[in-house]
């Protein structure tokens, strides 16, 4: 049986009872954290006029569009929901193979409003999204990211929301290889655009993919049987020719034992640069060194890093959210990392602009797979070092959010559109979503 096929049988076969506590715990905690991020992400420029867009091209109320009390089509609202939750650059993400959260709950989210789905069919579906987003993103890349320039979020993001849609949809069998099929053939996004709107845009539309992947799919419409693994398939076509045999076993080894939402990572910080921020406050908290004793600033970061995030352009938010000199800059001069520091309005700051001139950074193949190494020099003329190793930063799994902090995070966003009673009321329900009867219980309250 062909790899397509394998991953489409174990897909059709997850359900909630075969799931381990932990992994329920996890999923429940990623659909929190992306709904306070996308609740917020409904006020960004992107998510605005994304939303605009949609109700002007009416439609079935089918879904909700969050943060607006507007609802559009599943399609429509997969899109706007998805631009939204990646607007602000706090969803969740597996490192250096894209943000998964915000191209997966929204297609899952939407469907299961629509057909009325209880809480488990929401988890389980979930969870099968961010297994295959995971899954096809070890088999290509590094090299599909860091040296072709496709944007992972939305090229295996696509996979993703196909799977969780097709599980709310009760897809199985060639049905379930069909919506992966017409997956892989719409699967889109380049690193170029991580300087405009269309990078947060690219999650939107891979959250509208796999809903219509699963909606035609469901239909008896046809996607290649063989997308993953063919001569002409996505993981041979999206890394240039370079895949290896060994690289598509990545993508169905150990199914149903290996839970690769436990690599998740959630973020403490709005910018791309977590884990470079994460080390230059270490050192800072470690020496007492305040942001204005700050002289310069050296980063040795993976060379991995450097194409997409070794950058100090910062003409737009989304370009200063993935360049580490605006992103550092502002963190050392604010204390803080937050929604706040990237607005347009903070971006044109002379000030910042000449912190920027203290910061430099350059590739160190020492840290390739390792973490970032960070000299710092204060006006007084003694110097620190210290390395923050990926695995270390807070929210990996390794140092994980509790779950006072994911909610506290949850309502520092959500309490900025929503009704205080609605964000505690959204609280209660998503700690205990495996018992909800019908979804719409929590999509009316967003």
């Amino acid at each position: 049986m062909g790899i397509t096929k394998r991953l489409a049988g174990f897909l059709s076969g997850i359900s909630y009872e075969d799931l381990p506590d932990d992994v329920i715990e996890l999923t429940k905690s990623a659909i929190l954290d992306w709904l306070g991020v996308a609740i917020l992400g409904s006020t960004s420029k992107q998510g605005r006029i994304v939303v605009d867009l949609v109700q002007q091209m009416g439609g079935a109320k089918e879904a909700t569009l969050i943060g607006t009390g507007k609802k559009a089509p599943c399609l429509n609202a997969a899109l706007a929901n998805g631009t939204m939750g990646h607007a602000l650059e706090l969803d969740d993400l597996f490192p250096s193979k894209g943000h998964p959260g915000t191209c997966i709950i929204p297609a899952a989210l939407c469907l299961a409003e629509k057909e009325a789905s209880d809480g488990r069919t929401l988890i389980t579906s979930v969870l099968a999204g961010y297994e295959t987003n995971k899954r096809i993103a070890l088999s290509v890349c590094p090299i599909h990211y860091t040296s072709i320039g496709f944007h992972s979020t939305g090229t295996c993001g696509t996979f993703g929301a196909a799977a969780a849609a097709s599980k709310v949809l009760g897809l199985k069998g060639m049905k379930m290889v069909h919506s992966l099929g017409l997956a892989g053939t719409q699967a889109a996004g380049v690193n170029e655009s991580f300087k405009s709107d269309a990078k947060p845009l690219h999650a939107g539309k891979a959250a509208q993919a796999g809903v219509l992947s699963a909606v035609l799919a469901s239909a008896g419409f046809s996607g290649a049987d063989t997308i993953l693994e063919g001569e002409n398939g996505f993981c041979h076509a999206y890394t240039g020719g370079h895949i290896m045999a060994a690289d598509l076993q990545e993508i169905t080894r150990d199914l149903g034992t290996t839970y690769y939402i436990r690599d998740l990572c959630f973020k403490k910080y709005a910018t791309a640069n977590i884990n470079a921020t994460e080390a230059v406050y270490d050192l800072m908290r470690k020496n007492n060194i305040s942001g204005k004793d700050v002289e310069r600033i050296t980063l040795a970061i993976p060379e991995g890093m450097f194409k997409p995030q070794g950058h100090y352009r910062h003409s737009t938010p989304t370009e200063a959210k993935t360049g580490l000199g605006y992103s550092i800059a502002v963190a050392v001069m604010d204390g803080r990392s937050w929604v706040e520091q990237f607005t347009k309005e903070r971006i044109k700051d002379p000030a910042v602009e000449e912190f920027m001139e203290r910061i430099e950074f350059y590739t160190d193949e020492e840290m390739d797979g390792v973490g970032v190494k960070v000299s710092m020099k204060t006006s007084d003329g003694k110097e620190f070092e210290g390395i923050m190793r990926h695995d270390e930063v807070k929210g990996s799994p390794k140092n994980p959010f509790t779950r006072n902090e994911f909610q506290e995070k949850f309502e520092d966003l959500a309490s900025r559109v929503l009704p205080e009673r609605n964000v505690e009321k959204l609280v209660t329900m998503l700690e205990d979503l495996e018992a909800m009867d019908d979804i719409r219980e929590m999509t009316r309250l967003l």
